[in-house]
């Protein structure tokens, strides 16, 4: 399902992606890869926030999309309604969702692994991939019911703030050596096109508001298999900065704004997550495409075997609590010191 990556940067020619497409058909009886999800075990909370050296990934597939033109209908969001008895309804459900989490998976992997953003739709919009999602913590909000939902729920809450990225390079890895030894080692090596990343202070990052990885790759024929080909990275960017947004709510009002999160002090504190803070039940992102699939775009191809893929990949830091967030436009009154947080040397582990 996730082939390996290729350090061999050509782009397969049309008559090349031929053989792609014979290759998956005898693979997997279709002419493009499933969707997939791959879940990751949840954070190591301490300050600074420690590198992920070592994570255990679990791979879920949903075959049903074969094609770009399913989204719509089979996109992986909630259970079919034959499922009520054991999921629950999807609306007004009182069915806690934290001990059947990796069992759903298989339908949604948002519970199992909750920086996942849970996407309800995705398209392309002029050179931007459109992704259409919402803050799953917010439908579970009677702690009485969903006391540990409410609790695993929250990095929903992370993935609506963005976050700072500097690009590394030659000079910055100096300090390579500090790296997880598997992370450089030469058995694997990597393709020329992925990068090196960290979490960094406003002031040294070249993407001040982000949150999402987006890997622009395409494939190419092997003897046995397919290998992936990365085209190009690009970083998620948002319409509107949503803790910017929020802290301008009721920022006059008795009581003032309120965090993104907010945590109920009890199993009868019902208001504690504050539903009633609506604007923040969407999460609206889009990733840039690369001109160079922009270009590849322009001709006319079958959307039922699809030539460029992506993945979306979530940067995982603790949700902020304060509720001036950390973004430039709030950056001369934030309480936020992401040198306290994440440290200096924060590198993002390779996809």
């Amino acid at each position: 399902v996730i082939p390996p990556t290729s350090t061999n940067n050509t782009l397969p020619s049309r008559e090349e992606y031929q053989q792609v497409l014979s290759t998956l058909q005898q693979l997997w009886n279709r002419t493009s890869l499933p969707l997939a999800a791959v879940l990751e075990e949840p954070l190591t909370l301490q300050k600074p926030l420690p590198m992920r050296e070592h994570a255990s990934l679990t791979t879920v597939a949903y075959y049903d999309i074969q094609s770009c033109q399913d989204i719509p209908n089979h996109w992986p969001v909630i259970h079919v309604s034959s499922l009520d008895d054991k999921f629950g309804s999807n609306v007004g459900s009182k069915t806690s969702l934290f001990d059947l989490r990796h069992e759903y998976s298989k339908i949604c992997p948002v519970d199992a692994d909750p920086y996942l953003p849970w996407i309800h739709d995705v398209f392309l919009l002029g050179n931007k991939l459109q992704f259409v999602a919402h803050n799953k913590r917010r439908c579970h909000r009677n702690p009485q019911f969903f006391w540990q939902d409410i609790q695993n729920l929250e990095p929903q809450v992370a993935l609506q703030q963005s976050i700072p990225i500097q690009k590394l390079n030659t000079t910055d890895l100096l300090w390579k050596d500090d790296l997880p030894e598997h992370w450089t080692d030469d058995s694997q090596p990597r393709s020329s096109k992925e990068n090196w990343y960290r979490l960094a202070p406003l002031e040294q990052a070249g993407e001040k508001e982000t949150r999402f990885l987006c890997q622009f790759f395409t494939l190419r024929a092997t003897d046995t298999s397919v290998e992936k080909v990365i085209v190009e990275e690009t970083w998620s960017r948002y319409p509107y900065n949503h803790e910017h947004a929020n802290y301008q709510h009721r920022r006059g009002a008795a009581g003032g704004s309120q965090p993104l999160l907010t945590r109920p002090k009890d199993r009868q504190d019902v208001d504690g997550i504050r539903n009633d803070q609506v604007w923040n039940a969407m999460l609206d992102f889009y990733c840039p495409v690369p001109t160079i699939i922009q270009k590849a775009m322009m001709v006319q191809e079958d959307a039922t075997m699809p030539r460029f893929y992506m993945d979306l990949v979530p940067v995982r830091t603790p949700p902020r609590e304060n509720v001036t967030g950390y973004a430039p436009a709030l950056q001369h009154v934030t309480t936020f010191d992401p040198l306290k947080e994440w440290g200096d040397q924060h590198v993002l582990p390779p996809v």
